[in-house]
């Protein structure tokens, strides 16, 4: 009696998931894993609430089926649209570590307009949703050498929140090192041009 009293306990207490819910996952994970679907299914997330939100960042460290590199890019992606539709403050480190990843391995360059970077970069439209709590990420994490496109990333980002905060003492502070670091290399790259003689 005892034993069948403990079975039934945790029976109650284990969650089921009904195979329909799983099929309804699957489908939004392949959704998210489509660069022509993604952000359509962002948009029902975010109209759905938070529920899922959960559900999402577990897929960071497990996606839900086995992806090669180049559909792993494009999930990932779609993860980035539906943590900014959800403002999921949880997502910050992933979009900050996955900051220039773009629609696909396919995507042209972004650094063109404003509007391309949007459009092309998701982790940067996420964080710039997301707002404050991105903003304060950015500006308070550690020193680390950064690529061009990292660095040209997080000033777009940085500008574009401090553009809707009170306090934008930090973020000028940011943005005015980055300036100082891109006049010093410009300033070294011209006296490199001298000494080979090229000016």
């Amino acid at each position: 009696m005892a034993t069948e009293h403990l079975l039934l306990i945790l029976i109650t207490m284990t969650p089921i998931t009904l195979p329909g819910q799983q099929a309804r996952d699957i489908d939004l994970a392949h959704q998210l894993a489509s660069e022509t679907t993604q952000k359509a299914a962002a948009d029902a997330l975010a109209a759905s609430g938070q529920e899922k939100v959960p559900l999402l960042l577990e897929w960071i460290k497990t996606p839900p089926f086995p992806l090669d590199d180049v559909q792993l890019t494009t999930f990932d992606a779609g993860l980035a649209d539906a943590f900014g539709a959800l403002k999921v403050k949880e997502a910050i480190p992933f979009l900050t570590r996955n900051i220039t990843i773009r629609r696909s391995p396919f995507t042209l360059p972004p650094w063109k307009t404003a509007e391309t970077v949007m459009e092309r970069l998701p982790a940067v439209a996420a964080l710039i949703r997301i707002g404050a709590d991105a903003l304060k990420a950015l500006i308070d994490a550690p020193y680390s050498p950064m690529d061009m496109d990292q660095r040209l990333a997080r000033i777009f980002v940085v500008s574009r929140i401090a553009a809707t905060v009170s306090d934008k003492t930090q973020a000028i502070q940011y943005l005015r090192h980055a300036q100082a670091e891109a006049r010093l290399q410009n300033y070294w790259a011209d006296e490199a041009l001298q000494f080979v003689g090229d000016r």
